[in-house]
């Protein structure tokens, strides 16, 4: 079974993953950056896409192996999902975080911090776009999806 943990930059998938035990667990953005020799952002779009089909022909090869791997649907209006993602993974999984949370997290990431101007209102869009989008592919392809609402301390989870 592959399981899919998408959400919004510094949502805490990193965090949510490290407490899993009983599962292989595999990091998207080390995998990406691995797959493309450390060059991923300096990427074309086209060149990207490529190594993120690279990275679904990767996870395949764990044939009989629960895979739980964290990722991406978009980079605000910028796609990052694929075909081959929506083929390949069973159960997509959203962690979902508030928008004010989000926006103080990306003022204390050096790696994120490009998204801390911008307003709360426009960090909860994103969100709700991705959230919304990722539904769709996942009814469209007869797949689970769940929002997982953590506060820190504990999981909220519901199914659409």
């Amino acid at each position: 079974m592959k399981i899919a943990l998408y959400g919004m930059p510094c949502a805490g998938k990193t965090t949510v993953l490290s407490g899993l035990t009983g599962v292989k667990v595999l990091h998207g953005s080390e995998e990406l950056q691995r797959l493309s020799g450390g060059r991923f952002s300096g990427l074309s779009e086209g060149e990207k896409e490529k190594v993120r089909i690279a990275y679904t022909d990767y996870l395949k090869s764990f044939k009989d192996e629960m895979i739980l791997s964290d990722g991406h649907y978009s980079f605000l209006k910028e796609v990052a999902f694929t075909e081959e993602d929506g083929r390949l993974y069973d159960v997509f999984l959203y962690l979902y975080c508030k928008p004010q949370v989000l926006r103080e997290r990306y003022g204390c990431s050096e790696k994120n911090a490009k998204y801390a101007l911008l307003s709360e209102e426009i960090i909860s869009q994103w969100q709700q776009f991705e959230i919304e989008s990722l539904r769709r592919e996942c009814h469209i392809r007869q797949k689970d999806f769940y929002v997982i609402s953590h506060n820190g301390k504990s999981c909220k989870i519901e199914s659409f």
